[in-house]
């Protein structure tokens, strides 16, 4: 996830605003997807990852792919980059033109004109690179799963470096970044030694800490003007697309008429139409769902 957010105070109360959810469902969007696990936009079409036929997000077995979708939500392209080879495509973000899309242990750049790959990366070690975060023309944040590490990328020198400590969670996912202040905004999926949380990493001094007492197997995230917005797969197999208002101290839910997401993974919060791109990839579908 790539988004903004500012300084907030701790809140641990989720209940206030649970009597307000109401189901918000504009489209559910079905047919060809097999694991979608982010969307993305260019501001005119929105991309959306696919793992493939099999779940399994550090898989090298050619079959992932971009699919390409107008506003409507209606599929334009079933493979947007057919010339290229991707496996297990997962976080997406745009920057100039260029789609920079993270697979496996690799980062590509797709310019979504011309089609072609115009910048990768190899990372050794890691084999479940997640989500991806532009801070600015010159710099990437990747979160690298299997490893619990988080990655600042130059683009200028084409350097990479580890920027989480012994402090930042364990099997981090979602990013989201402030542009004005220092503070990278991080969830994670947890692991067998305990839940995933939401935090911030502090790019300045290299300082943790939890933001909310909330837990679960975070997915993405996207904060603005107060409001943090977290997809959750549900510790109980129940997934879940919540908004915190740090202002009136409460969580809403924003929930489909089935009651709950399937694998609800790396969303695409949609600024001008205040709408919610989610894909769920136990479900083979994308959402689109409005927040307000």
């Amino acid at each position: 996830m790539k988004y903004l957010f500012s300084v907030c105070f701790l809140f641990s109360s989720f209940s206030f605003l649970a009597a307000q959810t109401q189901p918000a469902v504009i489209k559910k969007i079905e047919g060809g997807f097999k694991h979608p696990e982010s969307v993305a936009s260019d501001g005119r079409f929105y991309y959306v990852s696919n793992l493939g036929d099999v779940l399994d997000p550090m898989a090298k077995d050619g079959d992932g792919f971009i699919m390409k979708l107008n506003k409507f939500g209606e599929i334009m392209e079933m493979n947007a980059f057919p010339n290229i080879r991707l496996n297990s495509p997962k976080g997406m973000t745009v920057l100039n033109e260029v789609l920079f899309v993270t697979d496996v242990d690799s980062i590509l750049g797709i310019d979504v004109r011309t089609r072609k790959q115009v910048w990768g990366m190899h990372i050794e070690g890691p084999k479940f690179l997640n989500d991806i975060l532009a801070r600015d023309e010159n710099t990437l944040y990747v979160t690298a799963t299997d490893v619990h590490q988080i990655y600042e990328i130059d683009l200028l020198s084409d350097s990479v470096r580890i920027i989480s400590n012994e402090f930042t969670p364990m099997s981090p996912n979602g990013l989201g970044a402030d542009l004005v202040s220092s503070f990278l905004f991080v969830v994670s999926y947890g692991t067998n030694k305990g839940p995933g949380e939401i935090g911030r990493l502090n790019l300045r001094t290299g300082e943790y800490e939890k933001v909310i007492e909330e837990s679960g197997l975070f997915d993405g995230v996207f904060y603005s003007n107060g409001r943090y917005y977290v997809s959750d797969w549900g510790i109980d197999g129940k997934g879940r697309l919540f908004i915190y208002d740090i202002r009136k101290s409460g969580l809403r839910e924003i929930k489909p008429e089935e009651g709950f997401f399937k694998g609800p993974a790396d969303f695409f919060f949609d600024i001008p139409t205040k709408r919610i791109w989610l894909p769920c990839m136990l479900e083979n579908a994308v959402y689109i769902l409005n927040s307000k």
